[in-house]
């Protein structure tokens, strides 16, 4: 009789350890699909709404802002817009070395494979997408699902409008070099369709200009006035020193490519915010155009590590701490 309980006892535990083995199995592998934030630290700003981090988040092209999208400066196809560098600058100032959290939602990453979320300095306070918002440095884009701080966002945007800070203080003109996300600025928006040039209609036999006269003096092209110290900051000097690479004003030294100090980089004395890359044709690495864009592939989300406690060896162990006393009991008996 006593053998005859032992050896159930003995099956019992083995019943047991084999539960414990498949839900430590099951518990090491849950964290990894249910982490919704990471934190991480800011190892480089790319531009004002996308960051790379260490650990590394969203692969070779880092980690982009959800719900805001600040002017663009680093596409080498497409020209340096209007409060882009000053948007890159404040973004640099604020995150680049800090602790930072990471909030993820409903899709993780954009077509080109960018991790998606949402930043926090310290993991408490509003959103860095929401600063860049409230002070200008770039518009609401709410991409669906993706729309859990869209009326937070768009209330920061507000603000910033009726400030007329950072974009909205821009001319129209500049304005209407953005990008169009349906917030009544940008290319193609309402208050922009009116600046096409419209074509001349052709006239009938032009006159012909008169040649001109042999010797007379050629009037010098209007360069203007401006200076420095018409810049509030270094890195509005440097937006127009992009612009216009050749420097019709002399913001780097006498007009023309000529240069004192660091080449490309205009008023370095200027207060910051501060944009010290160098304007284009002044010596920089030209950057590899971004590749075609690929198709969406469908929706798997894929969270990063979690980093958690290591559940599945600590109840393996207890598991076979169980069995080996099972064994031991049930091999006593057998003995006797």
């Amino acid at each position: 009789m006593q053998r005859a309980g032992t050896l159930f006892f003995v099956a019992f535990c083995w019943v047991i350890c084999s539960l414990l083995l498949l839900t430590g199995s099951l518990l090491f592998a849950t964290p990894a699909f249910t982490q919704t934030s990471q934190t991480v630290t800011v190892e480089r700003v790319v531009d004002g709404d996308t960051i790379h981090t260490s650990p590394s988040v969203g692969g070779p092209d880092g980690v982009r802002f959800i719900g805001v999208d600040t002017p663009e400066t680093v596409d080498p196809n497409e020209p340096v817009e209007p409060y882009g560098p000053e948007a890159s600058a404040f973004t640099k100032e604020q995150l680049e070395g800090e602790r930072v959290v990471l909030t993820f939602d409903q899709d993780r990453t954009d077509q080109y494979g960018r991790a998606l979320a949402y930043v926090r300095l310290g993991g408490q306070g509003e959103t860095f997408n929401e600063t860049l918002l409230r002070q200008g440095y770039g518009q609401l884009e709410i991409v669906s699902p993706n729309d859990r701080y869209e009326e937070t966002f768009s209330q920061a945007q507000e603000t910033a409008r009726r400030a007329h800070r950072g974009i909205w203080g821009l001319s129209k003109d500049e304005q209407c070099e953005l990008a169009n996300h349906g917030n009544g600025i940008g290319e193609g928006s309402p208050q922009c369709r009116g600046n096409r040039p419209q074509p001349n209609p052709p006239q009938p036999n032009p006159p012909r200009p008169n040649p001109p006269e042999p010797n007379a003096p050629q009037p010098n092209p209007p360069v203007g006035d401006k200076n420095c110290e018409n810049y509030p900051t270094q890195a509005a000097a440097q937006a127009e020193l992009r612009r216009n690479p050749e420097d019709r004003f002399g913001l780097d030294g006498a007009i023309g490519r000529n240069f004192t100090g660091i080449p490309g980089v205009a008023c370095e004395d200027r207060p910051p915010p501060k944009d010290l890359t160098p304007a284009p044709g002044y010596g920089e690495q030209p950057q590899p155009p971004r590749p075609p864009e690929p198709p969406k592939p469908p929706h798997h989300p894929k969270l990063p590590p979690t980093g958690g406690p290591p559940y599945a060896e600590i109840l393996g162990v207890g598991a076979l701490a169980l069995l080996g006393t099972a064994l031991i009991a049930g091999r006593g008996v057998l003995r006797r």
